[in-house]
């Protein structure tokens, strides 16, 4: 029967046969598929020709990270299979194994032990395909004879049932009810419990030339080989998709033996078309499965697209966007009161634009003008809070010269200010009372006895008392008119 092999499955330039012709692989991956469930947790890894992919990479690859993240933790529960401690696991496993009585592969008859192939020097993601797949065939044959897990799924499928005698003097517990279930993961259905049918490994057929068929899944891959119970045993790929499945059917049908007037066939003879029979069936299972390959291949481009697309609109909205910066308020202000000044110089120049300033500039002077006034900060220097005089003294509560004849209340005391020539500042109260036509008092309280009581009171206390009753002094009375001072200087 001629053979057929995967473009991908080469042997990386190995002298010996590709990962196509090793046993091993077919092996691995049937127990990848029976005994646990990373095809469901695995959107990738679909086929057999996924795991000879991932084998044959070099360095670490996502796929037989979590194959051996899954093989670890069955062979040691406690064990730590992070990333970056899986090589350092993988090796105290191996070792701890490989210490005991129990042939390996790696069994040296000379030195009745076996040893590691895995060391500091010679780590397993470094190492060739051959031995990769070396240290995986041996750790599937680990857990098949010491992993409970594997080993009660195989009891169960089997039917066999462990019966522990109690030791002699111990006494025997009463039975607890438990509800009956068919394994030791109650969580599972009936249907999801893998049968003996499930579980074994067994050709699919047997063609006339004794040539086995090998399937391990619904996939279109079928493996070809000679008797397997010899010590050497090639195994082939004779199929990996639906045109080469359908070139076998083809070649078996041809080589169908011919009944030469025989009543009876033989056994090779039958067992040739029970194998065609089979492969023809599984048809419609190797198409829904190809379908559902081919719905998550999709879906996985899909998502690379769209994640792909929501980059480049992410880089695009950030191109459009403008760039945040802080603003710098003092900075505007210093450059708006840099302005200003430029423009009055410009004023000052030319006859022209005296007196008739910008209007952007008006607003920003007015605006910055009553900020400023309202903080205590000048028009010459925007943004400096005016410095208390550290030599200034406090001078007390000045009193209106008009009011108490030119004295200023210090601390409680009196100061007189005749020596200034305030000598007529009573005269200029009364005539500036006199005159006063806006009253803010009752008519009642302007009487002419009580300004004047109050008047004689302010000037001889030189301070103001409760009961003393005199008009709120006004601007006017603060600052006199032109015609107050001019009467004053004449009296003078």
């Amino acid at each position: 029967m001629p053979t057929t092999k995967s473009a991908d499955s080469n042997s990386q330039g190995s002298e010996g046969p590709s990962i196509t012709e090793r046993w091993e692989s077919a092996f691995v991956y049937a127990f990848i598929t029976r005994f646990t469930d990373l095809k469901k947790k695995i959107p990738t890894f679909n086929t057999p020709i996924d795991l000879e992919e991932a084998i044959l990479s070099p360095g670490s690859n996502p796929l037989i990270i979590a194959v051996l993240e899954r093989f670890l933790k069955n062979l040691s529960p406690t064990c730590d299979v992070r990333q970056q401690h899986l090589e350092q696991t993988l090796r105290s496993v191996v070792a701890f194994y490989c210490s005991s009585k129990e042939r390996s592969i790696w069994w040296k008859s000379s030195q009745d032990a076996n040893f590691s192939p895995l060391n500091t020097n010679n780590l397993f993601f470094s190492s060739s395909w051959e031995t990769k797949l070396e240290v995986l065939r041996q750790l599937v044959e680990w857990q098949l004879t010491n992993c409970p897990h594997v080993k009660a799924l195989i009891d169960n499928a089997w039917g066999v049932k462990h019966h522990h005698k109690a030791k002699e003097g111990a006494a025997i517990a009463p039975p607890t009810k438990t509800k009956k279930s068919h394994t030791q993961n109650s969580s599972k259905s009936p249907d999801e419990i893998p049968t003996k049918e499930i579980l074994e490994l067994v050709p699919l057929g047997l063609d006339s030339s004794r040539i086995r068929y090998w399937i391990t899944d619904d996939s279109p891959r079928i493996w070809s080989s000679g008797n397997p119970w010899k010590s050497k045993m090639p195994m082939y790929s004779v199929s990996s998709s639906r045109p080469e499945y359908l070139s076998v059917i083809e070649k078996l049908k041809e080589a169908r033996p011919k009944m030469e007037g025989k009543k009876k066939p033989t056994k090779l003879e039958a067992g040739h078309e029970t194998l065609i029979k089979s492969l023809e069936e599984r048809l419609p299972r190797v198409d829904d499965e190809l379908n559902r390959v081919e719905r998550v291949l999709k879906r996985i481009k899909d998502k690379e697209l769209a994640a792909a697309r929501a980059a480049e609109l992410v880089q695009l909205r950030e191109t459009r966007t403008r760039a945040k910066r802080r603003v710098d308020y003092a900075a505007m202000e210093n450059d708006g009161g840099s302005d200003d000044d430029a423009s009055s110089k410009d004023g000052n120049d030319t006859d022209s634009s005296y007196g008739e300033p910008d209007d952007q500039t008006t607003v920003r002077t007015s605006r910055r003008t009553s900020r400023a006034s309202s903080t205590g900060l000048t028009s010459s220097s925007v943004g400096i809070k005016r410095k208390p005089d550290a030599d200034a003294e406090w001078r007390g509560e000045r009193r209106s010269s008009r009011l108490s004849k030119g004295q200023y209340q210090l601390d409680g005391s009196l100061a007189d200010r005749s020596q200034h020539g305030d000598e007529h500042s009573e005269e200029a109260v009364e005539r500036i009372a006199k005159s006063k036509k806006r009253r803010i008092m009752s008519p009642e309280q302007s009487d002419d006895s009580n300004h004047a009581s109050a008047r004689q009171a302010t000037a001889e206390n030189g301070r103001w008392s409760p009961q003393d009753t005199l008009p709120i002094p006004t601007d006017d009375d603060r600052f006199p008119d032109d015609s107050s001072l001019s009467s004053i200087s004449d009296s003078e």
